[in-house]
């Protein structure tokens, strides 16, 4: 009888053994929070006067325009990244297989133009990529060791994902816990969020290696990512500001700090407008944008902002 009880006690150790086994390793498996994340509202964007003017026909050969030309007439694009740990995962990648764990979903209308648009995207990427089918959606990847594909059949959707994601909506909220607060509070169709904490182990990793290679002058502005958490950066064509960048810095003081510096980089923008052509159309942007730009602290937070900067449209032609 003792014996019988050794033998169950002894098996119901094993089996919560390799439970908590599994389970860690799958734990393990999921990508960490992003550290990076955007939301872009690409038919708002495209409607803007600068949106108008971007040179699309220009970007890439005849069949990459018409890729491009299918994902511009995405109502959204919405994405998170986690980054790696080290920087020499990026120095070490190869071919396709990418160093970073990335979900994105590219949100279509359902007119007839924006299924053709879909149509269009789909075709484009056919002639370089592997097609599987599976579950009723099908796979691109391309024709070489890789970690990426793209998702097709999904109503009004298309999704791009290396492959520790699956598809699911509700990995767009696979983010760190600043990010997900300042994206419930996030205004204005194009928003990017970037979590310097999150990144803390990659953004050390990276100043530890570029550090030798850096002439003396440069070595002091390798504080500026320890005076940031979090930085959000909001575009609003059109509107006033049609640019802000917010900066929450640790502390008050790191705050008043990287004011200073951001200030200070603004005035050697400045000199370095003073040796160009006036009458240079570049020179002349340039003297508005660092004229625009005055960064102020409240607090923990640095912002700086950027109106509609006049002449810019015809720069773009």
């Amino acid at each position: 009888m003792l014996r019988s009880v050794e033998r169950v006690v002894g098996y119901v150790l094993v089996v919560m053994l390799g439970l908590t086994l599994s389970s860690a390793a799958w734990g393990q498996s999921k990508p960490e929070p992003a550290a990076v994340a955007f939301d872009l509202k690409m038919s708002e964007l495209l409607k803007s006067d600068l949106g108008q003017m971007l040179p699309l026909d220009a970007m890439g050969s005849p069949r990459d325009q018409e890729v491009l030309e299918a994902i511009t007439q995405a109502e959204s694009v919405r994405g998170v990244v986690t980054l790696p740990g080290d920087v020499e995962e990026f120095l070490f990648a190869q071919g396709d297989v990418l160093p970073v764990d990335i979900y994105v979903e590219f949100s279509f209308g359902d007119s007839a133009s924006s299924r053709d648009a879909v149509k269009a995207f789909e075709a484009g990427m056919v002639p370089q990529s592997n097609v599987r089918e599976e579950g009723g959606l099908r796979y691109f990847s391309p024709k070489t060791d890789a970690n990426i594909s793209m998702i097709f059949g999904i109503p009004n959707k298309v999704v791009f994902l290396t492959s520790t994601y699956e598809y699911d909506t509700a990995n767009l909220g696979n983010v760190s816990p600043a990010i997900k607060e300042a994206m419930a509070k996030a205004a204005g169709p194009a928003n990017i969020f970037l979590d310097f904490d999150q990144a803390r182990p990659l953004i050390k990793s990276a100043t530890e290696f570029g550090k030798p290679q850096l002439p003396p002058a440069a070595v002091p502005f390798l504080e500026i990512p320890t005076q940031i958490s979090l930085l959000q950066l909001v575009g609003n064509p059109g509107q006033d500001p049609a640019l802000a960048l917010t900066v929450t810095s640790p502390d008050e003081e790191s705050a008043e700090m990287l004011r200073e510096t951001m200030q200070g980089l603004v005035g050697m923008g400045k000199l370095a407008v003073q040796g160009m052509n006036p009458n240079d159309p570049q020179a002349k942007i340039m003297t508005q944008v660092l004229g625009q730009l005055k960064p102020t602290v409240a607090g923990k937070v640095v912002t700086m902002s950027l109106s509609k900067i006049e002449g810019l449209e015809d720069l773009l032609r």
